[in-house]
């Protein structure tokens, strides 16, 4: 990841947990995107939760994550978080393999995309709000939108719950021993 932040390098791919992956990007001045669980393969990488990690792209511009997110997304026997549930209708079904998430590198390439932008935002006692990246994500609304999106303001999470709390040492440190386990189980005979 190193690499990829000093511009050495294409790009790095890194598990994302936590802002893994857009904590360097924010502060080197470099593309990173965390896919949704599923779209590429956790397989082989020390997790914290199996159910939130996911394995990302840390990039120089956007066409460079792209290109790499072409290569790396796609199913994988020995993860079943990449495999289609047949119960999926066709909006929550993921991409086919070998999609080309490069092709919308284009001055119109969000036209009749539609982006759901939640001004209200996520109480900060859940997760605190970096300024930064709210100020960016605001000021990128108008931009996308003169790019041919239609932003969908003001969109609520009905099923986000404002009491949920978790303790992070606990289920974390559960979750890194229990990757570390099935990793260490998967490469004994190697």
């Amino acid at each position: 990841m190193l690499t990829s932040n000093l511009k050495q390098a294409m790009a790095s791919t890194f598990p994302w947990t936590s802002g893994s992956l857009s904590s360097p990007a924010q502060n080197s001045a470099v593309i990173s995107i965390k896919p949704t669980v599923g779209l590429t393969s956790q397989h082989g990488a020390y997790l914290v939760s199996e159910w939130q990690d996911t394995i990302g792209v840390l990039a120089r511009t956007v066409q460079d994550v792209a290109t790499v997110l072409i290569a790396i997304a796609g199913t994988n026997p020995n993860d079943p978080f990449t495999i289609s549930d047949p119960r999926d209708d066709l909006n929550t079904r993921k991409p086919g393999e070998s999609t080309n998430f490069a092709h919308t590198c284009t001055k119109r390439g969000l036209e009749g995309k539609k982006i759901a932008a939640c001004s209200l935002r996520i109480p900060r006692h859940l997760f605190p709000n970096d300024e930064v990246l709210v100020t960016a994500f605001d000021m990128a609304l108008p931009i996308m939108r003169a790019q041919g999106a239609t932003i969908v303001d003001n969109v609520r999470f009905s099923e986000l719950n404002s009491n949920y709390t978790f303790s992070e040492d606990l289920d974390w440190t559960l979750g890194l021993k229990v990757s570390i386990r099935e990793n260490w189980r998967a490469t004994a005979y190697l």
